[in-house]
This record gives C-alpha cells, sequence and structure tokens, in this order.
C-alpha cells in the first residue's frame, strides 16, 4: 500500500509541473500574432493542459483516499476545502478557455487566412494568467493543510 501511494504522489506532483509547464507555454503563444497553424498548435497544448489537469484531479482523489493522515483529517480542515474550490475555478476558467479555443480553431479551418483578433488574445492571456495564480496557490493550500495550519 505504501508503493502504492508513493506512485500517486509522484503521479500527481508530476503532473502538476506538466500542467503548469503547458499553461506557460500557452502564455507564451498567446503572446504572438496567431495565425491558423498557430491556433491548431494551441489547441494541441490545450487539450494535453486539460488532459494532465484530469490526472491531477484523479491522482489527487486517489491520494486523499490512501493518505496516511487520513479523509477525516484532511476533510476537517478547511483550506482542503478552499483548495477543491480554486482547482474548481482553474477547471471551469480552463473549459471556457478551450471553448475559445475550439472557436479559433474553427475559423481557422474555415479560413487559412485567420488571424485571431489582438483584443481576443488579450482576454485570453488575462484567462492563462488567472490559471497560473491558481495553480501557484493550490500547492501553497496543500503545503499549509497537511501541517495542520487552519484545523
Amino acid at each position: 500500500m505504501e508503493f502504492l501511494a508513493a506512485l500517486f504522489a509522484y503521479l500527481h506532483f508530476g503532473s502538476i509541473m506538466l500542467l503548469a509547464a503547458l499553461a506557460t507555454a500557452e502564455f507564451m503563444m498567446l503572446h504572438r500574432n496567431l495565425d491558423a497553424k498557430s491556433v491548431e498548435a494551441l489547441s494541441r497544448i490545450d487539450i494535453a493542459y486539460l488532459t494532465f489537469g484530469f490526472i491531477v484531479l484523479l491522482s489527487g482523489a486517489v491520494r486523499f483516499g490512501v493518505s496516511p493522515l487520513g479523509v477525516m483529517y484532511l476533510g476537517g480542515n478547511p483550506l482542503f476545502w478552499l483548495k477543491l474550490m480554486l482547482f474548481g475555478a482553474l477547471a471551469m476558467t480552463a473549459l471556457y478557455v478551450s471553448w475559445r479555443y475550439s472557436r479559433w480553431v474553427h475559423q481557422a479551418r474555415m479560413d487559412l487566412s485567420y488571424r485571431v483578433p489582438a483584443a481576443e488574445t488579450v482576454s485570453a492571456l488575462r484567462l492563462v494568467k488567472f490559471q497560473m495564480t491558481l495553480l501557484a496557490l493550490i500547492p501553497l493550500l496543500a503545503v499549509l493543510m497537511v501541517r495542520g495550519i487552519a484545523r
């Protein structure tokens, strides 16, 4: 059981790091003038981002269930619930951004000379920055939670 817990911890932390790397890639892509080819690449990065977000959620749920601290300890800490709310906000924002990207991809496939309007790029960039902020706060809450702060 200990090996399984360690394996899921590794999967969880590795997925969080990949999530941060993919958010950074989206951030960098949104600083460019997005043409049809760039929009396709951005969409593929976003699909990977959503996939690893789902892996973070699933591996976190497994870790919660096998935690040596116990479900009662973690579930009784308000920081745990705040962490889940922030992850929910992250997920909702990510899904909204993905929807926007899918619209861009659709338009780019209809018109190969399509360029994403600057205002839309700036708006998406703002949302990705918000996601990156949440990605920085969630592990902080996890560290505080495990140490019994706010319990």
